[in-house]
C-alpha cells in the first residue's frame, strides 16, 4: 500500500515541477551577422494565465524591457516586443529552449538555457 501511495503521489508531482520549467531567467547569444548580443528573458508562468516576461540587453543597457506574451505554456513560448519590431518562439526540448528570433523581417536561430545574466566588468569596482 505504502508503494502505491509512492508511486502515485510521485506521478501527480511531475506535472506540478514540469509546469515550473518555464519560470525563471533564460538567457541566449544572438548571433545575428556580424554582431553577437546576449539576450535574456525573464518568465513568470502562471497557470491562470496571466504569465508575464521581460527581456534584456545587457550589451546595449537595456534592461525590463515589457514583452508581449502571445503564448507561454509548460514546454513553448511565442512572445513579442511591439516596439523593437521584434518576436520569438521557442519549444523547450532537454533544458534548452530552441527558439527562432525574428527582427526586421530577418530570422536567427536563439536558443535559451537557464540562468542568470552576464555581468559587465566594471574596473572600478573593488575586488
Amino acid at each position: 500500500m505504502k508503494k502505491i501511495i509512492s508511486l502515485m503521489l510521485a506521478v501527480l508531482m511531475v506535472p506540478i515541477s514540469y509546469a515550473q520549467e518555464m519560470n525563471g531567467t533564460w538567457k541566449g547569444i544572438l548571433n545575428a551577422g556580424n554582431q553577437e548580443l546576449e539576450i535574456v528573458f525573464h518568465f513568470n508562468y502562471q497557470e491562470n494565465g496571466n504569465s508575464t516576461a521581460k527581456m534584456d540587453v545587457p550589451a546595449q543597457g537595456a534592461l525590463g524591457i515589457p514583452v508581449n506574451l502571445k503564448y507561454l505554456s509548460t514546454d513553448s513560448v511565442s512572445l513579442e516586443v511591439l516596439a523593437l519590431l521584434m518576436a520569438y518562439t521557442g519549444k523547450l526540448t532537454d533544458g534548452t529552449i530552441k527558439g527562432t528570433f525574428n527582427q526586421f523581417g530577418r530570422s536567427f536561430p536563439l536558443d535559451l538555457k537557464p540562468g542568470e545574466a552576464a555581468k559587465p566588468d566594471r574596473p572600478q569596482e573593488p575586488k
